[in-house]
């Protein structure tokens, strides 16, 4: 695979995010194909946005209250390992909470996924 410009810019200023402001992560991906098939992985990642929401499932606010956690997660491609499911609707672990893909864009070979996690606790 050929690099273009817009791809060695793209590394370039992703590497410097990194290196200010990159997280180690244990991420624990799906293989998409199997219901017991997992594969660990230790990824240097972006985690951009962790948006926690209160969801009132009634008006009045009487019943329980659902809690949506939405993450903007960005990492290389070459750093996901071979096999996982990296589409809408796949699961993953980081940090041994469980997400769903809710999004995955792949760009100048970089992915970006939107995880939701929604919980009663």
């Amino acid at each position: 695979m050929t690099l273009t410009d817009v791809d060695q810019g793209f590394d370039y200023a992703f590497s410097a995010a990194l290196s200010v402001d990159g997280r180690q992560k244990n991420f624990v991906f799906s293989n998409g194909n199997t219901t017991g098939g997992r594969i660990p992985k230790r990824i240097n990642c972006l985690w951009i946005t962790d948006q926690f929401r209160d969801l009132h499932t009634h008006t009045h606010k009487l019943n329980t209250i659902v809690h949506n956690n939405s993450i903007v997660c960005c990492f290389r491609e070459s750093d996901s390992p071979y096999g996982a499911a990296l589409y809408s609707n796949a699961y993953l672990d980081v940090e041994g909470i469980s997400y769903r893909i809710e999004y995955s864009i792949l760009e100048c070979q970089i992915y970006q996924l939107n995880l939701m996690v929604l919980g009663t606790d």
